[in-house]
């Protein structure tokens, strides 16, 4: 799949090769988050809970879209390459043991990035469909893998 660079207007946007259900999936990240790239591995240990804070110190929310849902089938898949109910087991198992905090758990993908908007440090894979404009995604860096970066 061919990948390109366009510029839009406000949102940074990253495009990888989604296959949950033929939608472009993202990473969302609040818009007061002071980063705009990150690598694959930085992502993997973000969304993990091994990496807990933005490099300005302000804590990462985690927020998880619904179970079963194209971002989330897309993250665990693409990006954390493990089924999803492994991956929520092992959040449960880290919030049981106090190592991270509770992700906030959204009811819809819809809310997931409105959430990520209106919460600081928050994270979320999402559809580029219900990506708001208060909310900007993270460019993921790797040097084997091409990806598209959109700006709105």
């Amino acid at each position: 799949m061919g990948l390109t660079r366009t510029a839009v207007f406000m949102v940074s946007v990253v495009m990888l090769p989604a296959t949950a259900r033929g939608q472009d999936q993202v990473i969302a990240v609040n818009a007061d988050v002071p980063v705009s790239s990150v690598s694959y591995v930085t992502l993997k240990k973000i969304l993990t809970g091994q990496i807990t804070d933005w490099s300005d110190g302000q804590p990462i929310v985690l927020v998880l879209p619904p179970p079963g849902s194209s971002a989330m089938s897309w993250a665990c898949k693409e990006v954390l390459k493990v089924p999803e109910d492994i991956y929520r087991r092992y959040l449960a198992e880290k919030v049981l043991r106090g190592v991270i905090a509770t992700p906030a758990n959204a009811g819809s993908e819809a809310q997931a990035a409105a959430a990520v908007a209106d919460t600081a440090g928050a994270i979320a894979p999402v559809p580029h469909a219900v990506l708001g404009r208060d909310a900007k995604t993270l460019s993921i860096r790797s040097g084997e893998r091409s990806v598209r970066v959109e700006e709105r």
